[in-house]
């Protein structure tokens, strides 16, 4: 599966993949700086204890392909997310998918998530 990772990268931002095969690359030209932070890039090791991530119609996510498919995992306390859903409206409030409760924060976060050459601010909600 390929992961995205919003990056900085001068005074704009630009997505940073990781391949399955752990090759980084970049898929979109946010400006004209030489350099870019590859700091902070985390995930999830494979895990059996991946389930399918519950999205809200009309979201959908990718099933297989370069993406893989919509999860999430618990792991030693922390709620992990992978998914790259599609098909729904990027308006103000718009639920995305819904978290079981195991995998809820006790507080509203807000993450600022790559939307090719964009950032999106998303929340979770406990």
């Amino acid at each position: 599966r390929k992961l995205i990772f919003s990056k900085a990268h001068g005074t704009t931002t630009m997505e940073v993949d990781v391949s399955e095969f752990g090759e980084i690359s970049y898929s979109t030209d946010g400006g004209s700086s030489t350099t870019v932070s590859l700091s902070g890039i985390m995930f999830s090791a494979p895990s059996d204890g991946l389930r399918l991530l519950p999205v809200v119609t009309p979201w959908t996510v990718s099933i297989g392909g370069q993406w893989g498919e919509g999860v999430f995992v618990m792991k030693n306390g922390f709620c992990m997310v992978d998914a790259r859903p599609q098909g729904g409206s990027f308006t103000s409030l718009s639920i995305i998918a819904n978290l079981p409760e195991s995998c809820r924060p006790t507080k509203r976060l807000t993450f600022n998530l790559n939307h090719h050459d964009y950032t999106h601010s998303v929340d979770v909600t406990p």
